[in-house]
């Protein structure tokens, strides 16, 4: 019983943390992007306001990484864009949230 209840708060656990999907980033950029998209979706999920998380993202990007960023936030979403080299981020949250990062021009 006890295992059970472990292997739950381990697949809880693991289910809010980000899962890097798809990225060309530099390692110390990709780095501070997760942890800007950690933080908005930590900081808004309870309303479930994505837009407001969305936002918090790009300003938050546009201020230590230079603009314009463009962040697509959702379920359920593929994407075929054209992006500047070495800014694209793809990040699944909790399962079912996905979260699109990058810069073009």
């Amino acid at each position: 019983m006890a295992e059970e209840v472990d292997a739950n708060e381990a697949l809880l656990k693991s289910m809010n943390t980000p899962l890097v999907a798809e990225s060309d980033m530099p390692e110390d950029m990709r780095i501070d992007a997760v942890e800007i998209v950690t933080t908005a979706i930590d900081k808004f999920s309870s309303a479930n306001d994505f837009e407001g998380a969305s936002k918090y993202i790009k300003d938050s990007l546009d201020k230590k990484l230079g603009g314009p960023w463009h962040v697509i936030l959702g379920e359920h979403f593929s994407f075929e864009i054209t992006y500047e080299v070495n800014t694209l981020l793809f990040v699944f949250w909790g399962g079912n949230l996905a979260v699109l990062v990058f810069k073009a021009s």
